[in-house]
């Protein structure tokens, strides 16, 4: 088994947050973005920022996310997870795992089949209050995008909210609702202090 920690879970989550908090508590983690990856993985089968970017200017965000996403393949998830070296928090958007045809979702979970610490977080086990609450947090990212931007990602956001495909991966699901930042990132490190081999000396 491989025992980085391998963190999942839909848009506004808190992936990034919890994963620089778990670095910050303690020095000897780092964290890999998929996000950072991927678009040198894709780049190399022919996906063009000029092109997603004018995409973009003309259709909107959805469609130049889509472009992206069609240049994904599940052995870039093979790629991202066999190049961290050890005490890594991978962080894996859902368009890594999340694939349109069964055969492909299948790699992508034989892949996560062999590390132990596959951790889901969600914000409630409701679909509802999950959505609720995830969609006003994309909402409030007002810095960075556009009303309508905002708008897309958030229904881009609610396939991942009622797919079963993120649990269908997971080893362990953690529910942030009611929690600290703080208290979730400790849950996130005794998963993963329990998880390792046990010494006999």
């Amino acid at each position: 088994m491989k025992y980085n920690i391998v963190l999942i879970g839909a848009m506004g989550v808190g992936k990034t947050t919890i994963s620089n908090l778990i670095c910050n508590y303690n020095k000897v983690y780092s964290v890999i973005d998929s996000d950072s990856i991927k678009g040198d993985l894709a780049r190399d089968i022919g996906f063009s920022e000029i092109d997603r970017k004018e995409i973009l200017e003309q259709k909107g965000w959805l469609e130049s996310n889509n472009y992206a996403s069609s240049y994904l393949r599940p052995n870039h998830l093979k790629v991202i997870l066999d190049g961290a070296s050890s005490d890594k928090i991978i962080n894996l958007g859902g368009d890594l795992i999340d694939w349109n045809n069964e055969k492909d979702f299948e790699k992508c979970q034989n892949y996560l089949e062999e590390y132990t610490n596959v951790i889901m977080l969600s914000y409630s086990n409701d679909l509802k209050e999950n959505y609720d609450e995830l969609s006003k947090r994309i909402k409030n990212r007002t810095d960075k995008d556009t009303h309508e931007t905002l708008q897309q990602q958030v229904e881009y956001n609610f396939r991942y909210l009622k797919s079963n495909l993120f649990r269908k991966v997971a080893k362990y699901v953690i529910e942030t609702k009611g929690k600290s930042k703080e208290e979730v990132a400790s849950e996130i490190i005794k998963i993963y202090s329990d998880s390792l081999p046990k010494s006999n000396y």
